[in-house]
């Protein structure tokens, strides 16, 4: 599956222990439309460094275009960033990320 990287608008939840899951995103499509995504379930969370990159990998799942799809989200730790990294369901599209026309997803 190929890498995206696609930057997102996030809004995310903290948990008193200092625990970071993401809420939902907003992204824009290539035609410019935004597109908010509310997130149905984070399936898991892992704490990854490539490069020295540290990065929170979430697997998650969510409404996408009438269907449920699952794909992974990550943070940057250090620059802040969020990314709509990759889909990980079978159904993926393969370079460009196609969105429904409808704002809230």
């Amino acid at each position: 599956m190929d890498a995206l990287n696609m930057p997102l608008e996030m809004i995310a939840v903290c948990s008193p222990d200092g625990e970071l899951s993401p809420a939902r995103f907003r992204l824009e499509t290539e035609s410019g439309e935004r597109i908010t995504v509310r997130i149905r379930q984070i399936r898991r969370r892992e704490e990854i460094r490539l490069m020295g990159v540290e990065s929170i990998r979430f697997d998650c799942l969510a409404l996408l275009g009438g269907r449920l799809r699952r794909f992974e989200l990550r943070y940057g730790v250090r620059a802040h960033r969020w990314t709509l990294w990759r889909f990980l369901d079978r159904e993926a599209p393969t370079g460009r990320c196609e969105f429904p026309a409808h704002p809230h997803i």
